[in-house]
């Protein structure tokens, strides 16, 4: 089934209430998770993924609470993205990606030749095969997060939790990343939070947040969605729907 869901769910940081009774369910496709700074999306990501302690509500993966996952078990479900991912900048590329062969090998199994075909083919897909020698802290932003990406595809988990997967990446690798959220949406549920809103608009679902609360959850091109898309950030932005695609377009006038 692959599908993650959240009902009720309320947590707190630093004594202050960041999610407020959020329901929501994530199948198989890709939903693009938006609203302004402080939303409590990166928080929502955190929690579906079993990182984060929840003041109230639940977290199921399956139908079967997350807590009931053991780590490992866990990791093979569900792979993790977040914001800033910390490794040593002193491995290399390869050695980066070969990390999310660990829920599969452990801490002391040998890669198989298998395990190196996904390792290839997760850096084909992110386009960072060519500097796979190359150690962490000579990357660019871009590069990095492109390697931190193939690190979370190589785990081959059917559930992929990404937290702003395109920052730091220029126009191009963007619309490549868009365009592989859609092939994978094929096969796999994939959740990620993004601040572009055109390209959010891409995915086949948008869930809206606004301080701690779900504003809205639709289709892509929803009319209802678009007008919560307006309300939620405050008219700053219009729906443009006269493309193949809508499109979201900065309001400027007073």
């Amino acid at each position: 089934m692959n599908e993650l869901s959240a009902r009720s769910l309320q947590v707190s940081l630093g004594g202050r209430l960041v999610l407020r009774d959020v329901s929501c369910t994530f199948k198989k496709g890709w939903t693009a998770v938006v609203g302004p700074n402080g939303a409590g999306k990166s928080t929502l990501l955190r929690a579906l993924a079993g990182l984060q302690p929840r003041a109230a509500g639940s977290v199921c993966l399956d139908g079967r609470d997350i807590a009931a996952f053991n780590p490992g078990e866990r990791a093979r479900r569900i792979a993790w993205l977040a914001q800033q991912a910390e490794v040593t900048g002193e491995l290399t590329a390869r050695e980066t990606v070969h990390l999310g062969r660990l829920p599969h090998l452990g801490l002391f199994g040998s890669p198989t030749a298998a395990d190196e075909t996904i390792v290839d083919a997760a850096m084909n897909s992110t386009e960072c095969h060519g500097w796979q020698c190359r150690r962490l802290h000579e990357l660019s932003g871009g590069e990095r997060q492109r390697v931190m990406l193939a690190r979370a595809l190589a785990t081959q988990a059917p559930i992929l939790l990404l937290d702003e997967p395109t920052t730091h990446l220029d126009p191009p690798h963007q619309v490549a990343l868009a365009r592989l959220f859609r092939r994978l949406a094929d096969t796999h549920t994939v959740v990620s939070v993004l601040h572009d809103l055109t390209l959010a608009l891409h995915a086949d679902r948008i869930l809206v947040m606004r301080v701690g609360a779900v504003q809205a959850c639709g289709k892509h091109d929803d009319p209802a969605l678009h007008q919560a898309l307006v309300a939620t950030f405050d008219g700053a932005v219009r729906i443009d729907n006269r493309g193949a695609r809508p499109m979201a377009v900065p309001h400027l006038e007073d």
